[in-house]
């Protein structure tokens, strides 16, 4: 039984964040929003940036200026601190203990995966191209595909369309409180991953089981399932 005590099945499907889930990258957004806060003269509080996590760069760029920003805001918020993103972290990804072996049993068992983010296209390729995961996955969900940002369910909702998949069938894979509240607005169960939040944190917002690293994503979505 998983989660939530629905049975078993080859052909349940598997939805993962990226950012924060599928690799570490949080300290590099944060470092990232920093920089492009100071070129206009504005700051945050690392305390906001981390609660935000999971919402669109028109959310954060709001909250800096003070007031909904223009689409030309939005777009050059996009480029330039996006482009701050990937340099900070290039060369300094890898995926977490345990991902690589989790993905492969999903594999093996025919399994649907997706991702589902609300980061760039641009910062899906280079994330996805560096971790030399992108086999794993049938389709990803970014945040030129949806409307709203998470807590909104958009996102898993359209990832679950193209993977074929009721949201009965889905699991969801999270970091971050607006994942977790975007995930229970598309009535899927989710599995959280600490590291950005506390397990209290995440347990509080609505997970429906919460792990410490990927090494234990195998037992709580498959019970029955042994490792060698």
């Amino acid at each position: 039984m998983t989660a939530q005590g629905k049975r078993e099945s080859a052909a349940d499907a598997f939805i993962f964040d990226m950012d924060g889930v599928l690799c570490d990258t949080i300290p590099f957004h944060v470092d990232a929003w920093h920089a492009f806060a100071r070129s206009i003269g504005k700051d945050f509080a690392d305390s906001d940036i981390l609660s935000w996590m999971g919402a669109d760069n028109r959310h954060y760029l709001a909250h800096l200026i003070g007031r909904e920003p223009t689409a030309e805001e939005v777009a050059d918020c996009i480029s330039r601190k996006e482009a701050m993103f990937r340099e900070a972290a290039r060369g300094r990804l890898a995926p977490p203990c345990g991902l690589v072996e989790f993905l492969s049993l999903l594999e093996s068992r025919g399994a649907r995966c997706a991702v589902a983010t609300g980061g760039p296209p641009d910062n899906v390729s280079f994330i996805l191209g560096t971790l030399g995961i992108e086999r794993f996955f049938r389709t990803v969900v970014d945040s030129s595909m949806i409307a709203r940002c998470k807590p909104a369910p958009d996102c898993f909702l359209e990832a679950a369309r193209r993977l074929g998949a009721s949201p009965d069938e889905c699991t969801v894979f999270e970091d971050a409180v607006n994942g977790i509240k975007a995930a229970g607005a598309a009535g899927m169960r989710s599995v959280a991953v600490t590291g950005t939040n506390t397990r209290e944190t995440l347990a509080d917002a609505g997970a429906d089981a919460v792990i410490d690293s990927f090494k234990e994503a195998a037992d709580v979505c498959f019970p029955r399932h042994r490792r060698a």
